[in-house]
């Protein structure tokens, strides 16, 4: 028979004899073997813990929303398209959205002689005409109003940044304009034009010939009857 036994167990054989030879008592046959445990389980890692959870990731601010009656543009192409679009003296109200870039690519935006305001927020929609062309051109009569712009690399022969016609009228308020080239860097004011700009910065406005500077029409170029105004501006 086999007993399973442990380290820790003890055998004993135990018998009773008889009385004359015959009652000897013989064992025989008995073997121990040693057994290799069976293994054990593989002792599985706990599983690790699971990586914190990201917060959720928080929306940018939304742009200020617009005034009734504005519409939203989002490229120069869609612009120069309402502009082509619009009869002489048609009122366009466009919101341009903050720090959105809008680059001309060599040709000014032709306001005809449509009424244009364009309307941005916060820093600022940037238009720019990277040194290659005047930003807007005002036909006689058309009209274009500015608000919360950042007005860039205008450049011309005369209105670096704007042009008006005779009679045409520019409005100008809270805008930045910068580095415009021209004779009338800023602005060209032909017969009774007149532009109006108010807490505007103003800056790096010259002609093509640097030794004339602001005092030889470096800022505006005025021609018979023409008038400008500038109100709590910044000229640097």
């Amino acid at each position: 028979a086999s007993v399973p036994v442990t380290a820790e167990s003890s055998v004993v054989f135990q018998g009773v004899r008889g009385n004359g030879f015959k009652g000897d008592i013989a064992i025989d046959d008995v073997s121990i073997e040693c057994m290799a445990q069976p293994p054990s389980p593989p002792i599985t890692p706990p599983s690790p813990a699971p990586p914190p959870r990201s917060p959720p990731l928080t929306p940018p601010p939304p742009n200020p929303p617009m005034a009734p009656g504005l519409q939203l543009v989002l490229t120069v192409q869609h612009m120069r398209t309402l502009l082509a679009n619009a009869s002489n003296g048609e009122s366009l109200s466009l919101y341009l959205p903050s720090e959105r870039r809008y680059e001309l690519g060599g040709a000014a935006l032709d306001v005809g002689q449509s009424h244009l305001t364009l309307v941005s927020a916060g820093k600022g929609a940037v238009l720019s005409a990277g040194g290659l062309t005047r930003l807007f051109d005002v036909s006689t009569g058309g009209h274009v109003a500015l608000q919360g712009l950042q007005l860039r690399g205008g450049r011309a022969s005369a209105g670096g940044a704007i042009r008006l016609m005779a009679n045409a009228t520019a409005s100008v308020s809270r805008c930045t304009v910068s580095d415009c080239i021209g004779l009338g860097g800023l602005v060209l004011l032909e017969d009774a034009a007149a532009a109006t700009f108010d807490a505007c910065d103003i800056s790096n406005m010259s002609t093509s010939a640097p030794q004339h500077a602001m005092s030889q029409g470096g800022l505006a170029l005025l021609r018979r009857a023409a008038h400008v105004s500038l109100r709590h501006c910044s000229i640097l």
